[in-house]
């Protein structure tokens, strides 16, 4: 679906959108579910080797839940870029 500057992706709502702006674009905080904890550490892993900036290796976020697990890199515009998983083991 495209709505103006905005393109938007889903079946019957968006599910995820990408807006165009104008630079300079601030920064944002992006985050992907993931369906096991280990595709959180594969998702860290390939990001740095392909040149992200670690913004927060995988392990639990006690913080924001007991199951919390996530990791988090900067692209090279500075975005964060997160991979959560919230189940348990």
């Amino acid at each position: 679906m495209q709505d103006g500057n905005a393109v938007g992706f889903g079946t019957e709502t968006w599910r995820f959108g990408i807006v165009a702006a104008v630079a300079p674009f601030p920064c944002l905080h992006l985050a992907f579910t993931a369906s096991s904890r280990p595709m959180v550490d594969r998702f860290f892993e390939v990001a740095m080797s392909l040149g992200a900036q670690s913004n927060g290796p995988p392990g639990v976020r006690v913080q924001y839940d007991p199951d919390y697990y996530a990791a988090f890199v900067l692209d090279p515009d500075g975005h964060n870029i997160e991979a959560v998983c919230r189940s348990a083991g």
